[in-house]
């Protein structure tokens, strides 16, 4: 009989991989296919869903999705299209109340509240509704649209009257860019515009946004006493121009001067604005001689042509006082603003009738 050689080793083949050397259980390939079952396995038993079993005739299913950006009113009813039934936490609505075999609810959001009985809503200023059930804890009372369906309502079309309110009017004011309610009304009656509504904006109230964009400058009454009591107490001047056409000597400004108590009036035409201080340095020093007296005050607007050094230091040396209208309020100064006026008016009349062109 043979005899096996001490030194050499049984051959192992892997019975797996078909691989020599190991055996299966010691394979690296066997182990992980093994590792990769029991993740998978692991994973379905985890994600394996729940199951809950109760009793159907205990449970009566409500979603709820109400908002509103009022308060609740604890007497307003609610239309609800996903309610099983109607349902109140109020019991003083109920004229008559029973046990209820459903004894919890169960609401959109997963959340039980107790049934606490069923009945008749037949109070005065409440919808008359039967089979109501009363919930413990519910805030808002609930109409439940598919058990008004059971009961045998259907839906019908009623012919309502158009009712305005002063909240829609103030709307459709606000929309229509703050139109006065008299011309709005006007729109309304010949239906020039598409979609609105028929309103009565007689109710329309004061709107306060209407006096701070659309107010304007009260008229400055006039006076008809005169200010002064002697000649060249006051003197009102003003500079007109640039015009529009040149004259026939190139000058487009003129120097406007108004005598405050007898309304005699100067003019004095020149090329350029520079030109301004000269033209009055001039005139002034002319009428003080002529008439032997001192010029008292003159008033003009803050020109720069008017408000500056030269002005400033020739009225300190003749002692004339320099008063200056209020900026953006021509009509303190309104005797030059409107002689302005007057003058432009003949010089485009004798244009006119005479038919000549505008360089004259």
């Amino acid at each position: 009989m043979p005899v096996k050689s001490p030194n050499k080793r049984t051959r192992r083949i892997c019975y797996f991989c078909g691989w020599d050397g190991h055996i299966r259980q010691n394979c690296l390939n066997y182990r992980l296919l093994t590792c990769r079952q029991l993740d998978t396995q692991q994973t379905k038993y985890l994600r394996s869903p729940r199951t809950e079993w109760h009793r159907k005739i205990h449970i009566e299913n409500c979603k709820v999705a109400l908002t509103s950006v009022k308060g609740l009113n604890s007497s307003d009813w609610y239309f609800d299209s996903r309610c099983s039934r109607h349902m109140t936490g109020n019991a003083d609505f109920f004229s008559d109340l029973s046990e209820c075999k459903a004894r919890s609810i169960v609401f959109g959001d997963g959340e039980k509240e107790k049934i606490i009985g069923k009945g008749t809503t037949n109070r005065s200023g409440l919808p008359f509704l039967l089979d109501v059930r009363l919930v413990q804890g519910l805030v808002a009372n609930l109409i439940s649209i598919t058990q008004l369906y059971d009961q045998g309502y259907q839906d019908a079309e009623v012919t309502l009257c158009n009712l305005s309110k002063v909240e829609e009017v103030g709307l459709w004011h606000k929309r229509l860019r703050h139109l006065s309610g008299s011309t709005i009304s006007k729109v309304t009656k010949v239906d020039a515009i598409i979609g609105l509504p028929l309103l009565s904006f007689s109710s329309l109230e004061s709107c306060s946004e209407c006096p701070a964009g659309k107010q304007v400058k009260s008229v400055h009454k006039p006076v008809n006493i005169s200010s002064t009591s002697h000649i060249l107490e006051l003197l009102h001047i003003d500079l007109m121009g640039p015009m529009q056409t040149e004259s026939l000597g190139r000058k487009r400004y003129a120097v406007v001067c108004v005598e405050d108590f007898s309304h005699y009036t100067w003019i004095k035409f020149i090329l350029d604005k520079s030109e301004t201080f000269k033209t009055c340095q001039t005139l002034f020093t002319q009428l003080q001689r002529e008439k032997n007296t001192g010029i008292g005050r003159i008033r003009t607007d803050h020109g720069r042509e008017f408000e500056n050094q030269h002005f400033a230091e020739f009225c300190d040396n003749e002692g004339i006082f320099h008063e200056f209208s209020a900026p953006l309020t021509p009509q303190q100064n309104g005797v030059v603003e409107r002689r302005n006026r007057t003058l432009e008016e003949m010089d485009r009349v004798m244009i006119h009738a005479k038919h000549l062109p505008i360089q004259f």
